[in-house]
């Protein structure tokens, strides 16, 4: 097509369609770029607002925490100053704190009984405390009104619950919301709790109820972007403040896509910051962005989050009002443009239709107990050598002791009845007692099942073997005894010593070895298997056999694909039936075979329906108990599918023989089927050698015409070396008439210097077309050489 243009049209072509190009890949790079610029300061603006807000809501939860810290404190200034006053005086400060409390549902406290002032037999069944006398008062709102009770009156169990989890953490405790119904509509309400400490211990715990109604209006004031909204979620996920209040006391995850859900609850529950997009919960159509900042209520271990849910469409608003813009103004710079390109390639065009005819003959063309004797005779110095000796011994019997305790290894002595006559301390720390309590206890306490049983170490040293080795019922931990014989100076037998040792990661090194070299050794024999000069059939069946073999699977299938197609066929077999409504075809994505193949990753089935396939022999027929289906892939593209089936299910080890085996298949099929295409492209490179041979007399034909043609070249440049001499004539005479045309210098020199331009264009492509000319003579005569080389 473009040798059929016009050099105009090529210009307009060559130059225009980058300049469209490039206008079109500038104005997307911009709007991408100032999209995702809108899309980040909208984040960092509903970051700073779902903080700033969420310290508001902070600062104001907290100052009921802060009231029922400083009521605690006041109880335990109280208790420890030993100036309890009377029950009715703190329920008068219980209930003034209620009255300054504008949001304040209830005030109450909850005491050990007794720990108070110990005048719990003096208050039984008096407001404010239970039938057993224990001071729990709460004064509350409840019924409209402001009364006293004791919590044994209301909902205790949920109090309670609340008041040992304060009493076992020792921390502030948050609950979640409760939803309460009133005659005014339902209500919902959470309660701050502080413990109250005495001597270290906890005695009791204060708590206010407060009513989140009013923190959902607060929230319903939050406007972001205008069109946005705020939303108050409680350590538990509720939704406690949100402007449509028919969502509050609804878990947030209902709101959400599914994807984000255990993140989103997990970043709540743990206090991390949360960010997602997806529908807004107030005009579920459109698209929102959602930012969770968590904050944390005083000491507690309970954080909640504040939400900003920031419209998306305003926050592109401005991008596609830009993206008009630079649209509209970006098609009128192009269409200038264009209409400057035609301008200026008709200025450039028409100068070169004089030089065609100049040119015309130019054409051919580039990576870690003592004696204590003070006397001076014979019995004072026997008495010094004793207790010396005594020393000596004691000595020794501590360096031993010592020397033992430092033996990482438990060890045991026993006497001939099998009783402790010593344990070192790695021995008391398994069996949890100390050396002295040990001392001639059975050494049956060791409490392992091998213990009083002909697999002891003892009872097998009196077989002769002098090591056992057991696992723990419980633990698992593999453990080896080594057991001896103790002798005395007359080398009598007085007892035993055992060493203990944990061989748990010895056992599991050799079992990780066996295993490495049960794959390893599949691994070879595999490739064994596959050796040779097969086809892909032959290599199908021996693959297929060796695999159900070697894993003890009883019926497999080998899938192929179909060349050129997203088709597998199968193509080999072990111990398969055929059924007639059984596909033996599947396309990428279809069955399991199919969808192995298009996720190309295994897959592993456990739970067999009853009628999904049987495995048959002579003798019957059952389902099996687990299917694998494995993809083999060659540079990332899937050559077949291994379906393996078997009476148990397979373990990792056998899974991670068959991850490795596949790969080998994968190369192995793919250097099969190149061993079968190089045949065919051997048989098509011979009869192409019989036409090159016929092709190369044709060439040396051509090349006959070939010399004519160059003595016909000659005599046309002596034609133009007298051509020559005439047009140096010429110049002659134009020397003349340039005199004449000094005045049209100015104009004359700015052709020049676009023919000039043009000259080095047309010079470039005839040198172009040279180098064409003359690789293309190089490559005839290669061909024609090699042709006539055997």
């Amino acid at each position: 097509m473009l040798k059929r243009m016009k050099l105009r049209h090529k210009i307009l072509f060559a130059v225009g369609l980058p300049v469209l190009f490039i206008s079109a890949l500038m104005t997307w790079l911009l709007l991408l770029h100032i999209d995702n610029t809108l899309r980040e300061n909208a984040l960092e603006l509903a970051q700073e607002m779902a903080y700033r807000h969420g310290n508001e809501v902070k600062s104001r939860l907290e100052l009921p925490l802060d009231t029922a810290r400083t009521l605690a404190h006041t109880f335990e200034g109280m208790k420890k100053g030993g100036k309890v006053p009377d029950r009715e005086i703190l329920n008068g400060i219980l209930k003034n704190i209620l009255i300054n409390g504008r949001d304040f549902v209830s005030v109450w406290s909850c005491w050990e009984p007794f720990v108070l002032d110990g005048r719990d037999d003096e208050y039984i069944n008096e407001k404010g405390n239970n039938r057993n006398g224990r001071y729990m008062p709460i004064w509350h709102r409840f019924s409209g009104k402001m009364r006293l009770d004791a919590l044994s009156d209301l909902d205790y169990m949920e109090y309670a619950r609340y008041c040992r989890l304060a009493r076992s953490s020792g921390a502030e405790i948050i609950t979640p919301p409760v939803e309460l119904s009133f005659k005014d509509g339902p209500a919902f309400y959470s309660s701050l709790i502080v413990p109250v400490r005495y001597n270290a211990q906890i005695i009791g715990v204060v708590g206010i109820t407060i009513l989140l109604n009013d923190y959902s209006d607060m929230v319903a004031r939050i406007r972001p972007f205008g069109a946005g909204y705020g939303i108050l979620v409680s350590g538990t996920g509720v939704i406690v403040g949100h402007p449509r209040k028919m969502l509050i006391g609804h878990p947030v995850t209902e709101y959400v896509r599914e994807e984000y859900r255990t993140s989103l609850i997990r970043s709540i529950q743990s206090g991390k910051p949360f960010c997602f997009e997806g529908a807004s919960l107030m005009h579920p159509e459109k698209e929102a962005y959602f930012v969770f900042a968590p904050f944390r209520l005083g000491n507690s271990d309970t954080c909640w989050s504040f939400a900003v849910s920031v419209p998306m469409d305003k926050v592109l608003e401005e991008s596609r009002h830009f993206a008009r813009w630079a649209v509209l103004t970006g098609s009128l710079a192009l269409l200038i443009m264009i209409l400057m390109i035609y301008v200026l390639s008709r200025h450039i065009v028409k100068p070169l239709y004089t030089l065609v005819t100049v040119s015309q003959a130019l054409a051919e063309g580039n990576f870690r107990r003592r004696a204590n004797l003070r006397s001076r005779d014979e019995f004072g110095m026997a008495g010094q050598y004793i207790d010396s000796a005594f020393d000596s011994v004691v000595d020794k019997m501590f360096w031993y002791e010592g020397m033992l305790d430092a033996i990482p290894f438990p060890i045991s002595v026993t006497d001939p009845e099998m009783r402790w006559t010593f344990i070192n301390r790695a021995a008391e720390n398994i069996l949890g007692k100390t050396r002295a309590a040990a001392l001639g206890r059975s050494c049956t306490e060791w409490n392992f099942h091998i213990c009083d049983t002909d697999q002891c170490g003892v009872a097998l040293l009196k077989q002769g073997k002098t090591n056992t080795r057991f696992q723990h019922s419980e633990t698992g931990t593999h453990y080896q005894v080594d057991v001896a014989w103790l002798h005395n100076a007359r080398r009598e037998k007085i007892g035993h010593i055992e060493i203990i040792q944990d061989i748990s990661e010895s056992v599991r090194l050799k079992q990780k070895a066996e295993d490495r070299n049960w794959v390893r050794s599949g691994e070879a024999e595999l490739n064994r298997v596959m050796r040779g000069e097969q086809d892909v059939a032959g290599i199908g069946k021996n693959i297929i056999t060796f695999i159900c073999k070697y894993l003890g699977a009883h019926t497999g299938i080998f899938y192929i694909r179909e060349p050129e197609s997203d088709m597998f066929s199968l193509m080999a077999s072990y111990a398969h039936v055929r059924r007639k409504h059984l596909a033996s075809r599947f396309r990428e994505g279809e069955g399991l075979v199919g969808q192995a193949a298009l996720e190309k990753v295994p897959i592993l089935l456990t739970e067999i329906p009853e009628d999904y396939i049987r495995i048959e022999s002579g003798l019957g027929a059952a389902p099996p108990r687990s299917i694998a289906v494995l993809p083999f892939l060659f540079e990332d593209r899937v050559r077949g599918v291994i379906e393996l089936a078997a009476f148990r299910e397979f373990n990792a080890l056998e899974m991670e023989f068959l991850t490795l085996a596949v790969r080998q298949i994968g190369v192995v099929i793919n250097m099969t089927e190149a061993r079968v295409r190089m045949r065919l492209l051997l048989k098509k490179t011979q009869s192409q050698a019989e036409e090159l041979q016929v092709q190369q007399e044709e060439l040396r034909q051509a090349n006959g015409e070939l010399e004519a043609q160059t003595q016909a070249l000659k005599i046309s440049e002596s034609n133009l070396l007298s051509q020559q001499e005439e047009l140096r004539v010429t110049n002659e005479n134009l020397e003349d008439r340039t005199r004449d045309l000094e005045l049209q210098r100015d104009d004359i020199r700015k052709k020049n210097r676009a023919l000039e331009r043009a000259r080095a264009d047309i010079a470039q492509k005839v040198h172009d077309l040279e180098l064409a000319g003359k690789y293309k003579s190089e490559f005839l005569a290669n061909m024609s050489h090699e042709l006539r080389t055997p």
